[in-house]
């Protein structure tokens, strides 16, 4: 019963606050919005999201045709023209605006494509503003059925902008060099040109890595696409590459066949096959990861002499720690701890763990 009035009262609590914003003579859709915000930032919000997925994909449904109901009056020659030019400056110029400001900020140019990809259209709260616009006699007819034609186009488009965004990246990823950021003072930091270890990807499980090579006292490259990681490696004096694992040019000016061993804490199927091609058929170890199964098979079948696969072995360090504890509180403690303070190294970090 406890689960069943869980969400009930954060729905009243949104709607109370909506109705308090009507009463006070502003929007109730503003209300609403604000409202959501607020739970969105409480420590409940992923219990709400999995109770309101139900309703909240019912209301998506009418939000969406609500405002195709709106789409008021005939569909001219000249609202088609508006609507095809404004849509393109969305779906092709938005992307560009922010891939560039992407780009000073320090971002390679797959991070700077995706990111603009996922952003080319019209937002779902552009089209609130526009309805109270509306209602409030501020915008004509003819202009809130020229924003609807727009945001149905753009999301429409988008969609399978993003759907098919890696095979459109590799396609364009020549063309797309002038957004790739190539700050001097990220590219690389190192002592020698032959290392024993590459470690492609620092956060979570190349943090762990890193201690431990550092104690057999092994030469290593670390190889990361965050711009912050590549500063902070930097400044400890470590050996660090800014560049993007998913550009091959990248990968084969990192000379990964003179490696001795090779580490990829990269989940992506499509990249570790791209690492392990730059590779070649060499000697070289090659330890890439995986979130899934056939993933890791394919992965094998390419060469791999090893699959990291977090949640398998997740299971297997705690059946071998509960068997060296005898199932004892003592030693389970002493590793709760050092737990414990290698968490609150990792969060001084920056370090935070996936959703899923």
């Amino acid at each position: 019963m406890e689960s069943f009035f869980f969400p009930i009262y954060f729905y009243q609590e949104a709607l109370l606050v909506a109705v308090i914003f009507d009463y006070l003579g502003f929007s109730l859709e503003i209300g609403a919005l604000l409202a959501g915000m607020a739970l969105a930032s409480s420590k409940y919000s992923l219990e709400i999201k999995s109770k309101v997925k139900g309703l909240r994909d019912f209301f998506v449904v009418l939000f969406f045709v609500f405002f195709g109901s709106q789409l008021a009056g005939p569909i001219t020659s000249e609202l088609l023209y508006n609507a095809t030019i404004l849509s393109a400056f969305i779906l092709f110029g938005k992307p560009l605006i922010v891939m560039t400001f992407m780009k000073f900020a320090g971002n390679k140019k797959r991070t700077n494509f995706f990111t603009g990809t996922s952003l080319a259209q019209v937002s779902e709260f552009s089209l609130i503003i526009v309805l109270l616009g509306f209602n409030l006699g501020i915008v004509t007819q003819e202009l809130f059925s020229l924003t609807i034609l727009v945001a149905l186009i753009t999301i429409a488009t988008s969609s399978y902008m993003i759907y098919y965004s890696q095979p459109i990246y590799k396609k364009l990823a020549g063309i797309l060099g002038i957004f790739d950021n190539d700050q001097p003072e990220l590219k690389i930091r190192k002592k020698s040109s032959k290392y024993d270890i590459v470690l492609i990807g620092h956060n979570r499980i190349g943090f762990k890595l890193l201690k431990v090579f550092e104690k057999e006292k092994k030469k290593y490259l670390v190889v990361d696409y965050n711009p912050q990681i590549i500063k902070k490696l930097s400044e400890r004096g470590i050996n660090c590459v800014y560049g993007d694992a998913n550009d091959y040019d990248f990968l084969m000016s990192l000379k990964l066949k003179k490696a001795r061993i090779v580490i990829s804490t990269i989940p992506e199927l499509d990249t570790n096959l791209s690492i392990k091609n730059a590779i070649g058929e060499e000697k070289t170890i090659f330890i890439p990861t995986s979130h899934a199964i056939s993933d890791t098979l394919k992965l094998y079948d390419s060469g791999a002499n090893y699959v990291i696969m977090p949640h398998f072995l997740g299971g297997e360090f705690m059946g071998n720690l509960l068997t060296h504890s005898h199932f004892g509180r003592d030693l389970l403690n002493k590793e709760g701890k050092k737990q414990l303070k290698e968490l609150k190294e990792r969060v001084s970090e920056g370090h935070s763990h996936p959703k899923k």
